[in-house]
């Protein structure tokens, strides 16, 4: 599997968790990027449709932004096998090498993001 589909999936994935907090918290695509400091919400558009690179400094603003703290965004990985992440990754398919990228990037994210609090 290739490195661009990898991204592509971890980006799909992100994208997704983005959209599921956004509609949650009851906050438009307009209002979440005013709060990040996007001029459009044509941007948060792009990122919820996996168009867009996502770096980790505005997956940061947008956490805050809905009040969720980014391992909201990446489940506990402690429990291995028996995380939601994982489980949700086998039941939608994708195959080991994705499942482990996305575990990867997943630890790698709470790794930074702790690093910073």
């Amino acid at each position: 599997m290739t490195n661009d589909l990898v991204n592509d999936k971890i980006r799909q994935y992100t994208a997704q968790r983005i959209r599921q907090f956004r509609l949650a918290k009851g906050i438009s695509q307009e209002d979440l990027a005013k709060m990040v400091g996007y001029e459009s919400f044509q941007a948060v558009a792009l990122l919820e449709r996996g168009e867009r690179a996502l770096k980790t400094e505005i997956l940061s603003k947008i956490a805050a932004a809905l009040g969720v703290s980014i391992d909201e965004f990446f489940p506990n990985q402690r429990t291995g096998e028996n995380s939601t992440l994982t489980i949700k990754l086998r039941a939608s398919k994708v195959d080991h090498e994705v499942e482990k990228s996305l575990m990867d990037f997943a630890k790698l994210a709470k790794k930074k993001f702790s690093e910073k609090e």
